[in-house]
């Protein structure tokens, strides 16, 4: 099977959401095709949530990946906390991997 097969392939079993997502430019071809779609293909409706959140409140393909990455390793409740707000997520995520000295409160030593 060629990769153009491949790729008609892929796109014939998601969603229109989706395919409008990385059409529009919502999201890129890389993380619809490695992060969005295999998401969808597992969990259609946490795929249409995580479209949903991201219409308001975009995330980068890092972003996206390393919130994949999370996603794959959560349990089920943790998972439908992170579909229903990725940004929050990510921020947190990014908030805990500062340096210890960057979270200190301003005049204390």
């Amino acid at each position: 099977m060629s990769w153009v097969q491949r790729r008609l392939v892929l796109l014939g079993a998601l969603s229109q959401d989706l395919v409008q997502a990385v059409r529009s430019g919502g999201i890129s071809s890389w993380a619809g095709s490695r992060i969005v779609a295999p998401l969808a293909r597992a969990n259609s409706e946490h795929a249409s949530q995580l479209l949903a959140s991201m219409a308001s409140d975009h995330l980068s393909t890092r972003e996206l990946q390393a919130w994949f990455s999370h996603y794959q390793a959560a349990q089920h409740t943790q998972r439908q906390r992170m579909v229903e707000h990725p940004r929050l997520f990510i921020d947190s995520l990014n908030e805990r991997q500062k340096p210890e000295h960057c979270q200190r409160p301003a005049g204390r030593t």
